[in-house]
């Protein structure tokens, strides 16, 4: 007789699906607004490839439709951070209103940067990595072609020095502005008068407001 070979087991893989249970389906549905938010909101700026000199393997973040700029070294970070955040914000999308929010865990030093996106459940649903040569994004729910450095540039313009912060911004002839009351420090990124981004710091949270792109978001520190 011949002997049956054995079929080897098939990993699962996670693929969404909107007719589960309400559980997944609301995981689902939140997951797939933060995918359209990093898709439309972070990264709806012209570009012309063209006229771009690219940095080794690094996109460059369009602060407005002309204006461009890399992430900062890491080296350039004044405030470390490691822990559990609460990624929740909302944007406008074709003049819809659409919210989302969702755990992540957060870790920014003289390393690099390292965004790890997770469900409600603690499992994880996505990552983005900088380590000041490269950003790397890993999901299967983030658009193909999302550029993390967005992403990275918003938490840098929160976490890395002002000074250092200005002297970048002003190479691409904008303005950076930091304002102190008490414990909270307000930032802005200016195109001549007009704001186009407004970071707010404060012990517990960081707010992004970009009144260009049209998106807000907020890190709320989530106590282990």
């Amino acid at each position: 007789m011949r002997k049956r070979k054995k079929k080897k087991a098939q990993q699962k893989v996670f693929r969404p699906h909107f007719h589960k249970t309400p559980i997944i389906q609301n995981m689902t549905l939140k997951t797939s607004a933060i995918a359209l938010f990093f898709a439309f909101s972070l990264f709806s700026c012209a570009t012309k490839s063209a006229n771009i000199t690219k940095a080794p393997s690094m996109n460059p973040v369009y602060v407005t439709n002309k204006a461009k700029v890399y992430p900062l070294s890491p080296d350039a970070i004044e405030s470390e951070v490691e822990g559990y955040q609460m990624f929740s914000g909302h944007f406008s999308l074709k003049k819809r209103e659409m919210d989302f929010s969702s755990p992540l865990y957060l870790q920014a030093d003289k390393e690099g940067v390292l965004i790890m996106l997770l469900t409600d459940f603690g499992v994880e649903a996505g990552t983005i990595a900088y380590d000041g040569e490269k950003t790397i994004v890993k999901s299967n729910f983030f658009p193909s072609k999302m550029k993390g450095e967005y992403i990275i540039l918003d938490l840098q313009n929160a976490y890395y020095s002002a000074d250092a912060l200005e002297a970048h911004y002003k190479k691409a002839g904008l303005f950076f502005c930091e304002n102190e009351t008490g414990e909270t420090k307000v930032r802005t990124i200016s195109d001549k008068n007009k704001i186009i981004e407004q970071i707010t710091i404060s012990p517990d949270f960081i707010q992004i407001k970009n009144l260009l792109r049209n998106y807000e978001y907020r890190l709320t520190t989530v106590e282990n």
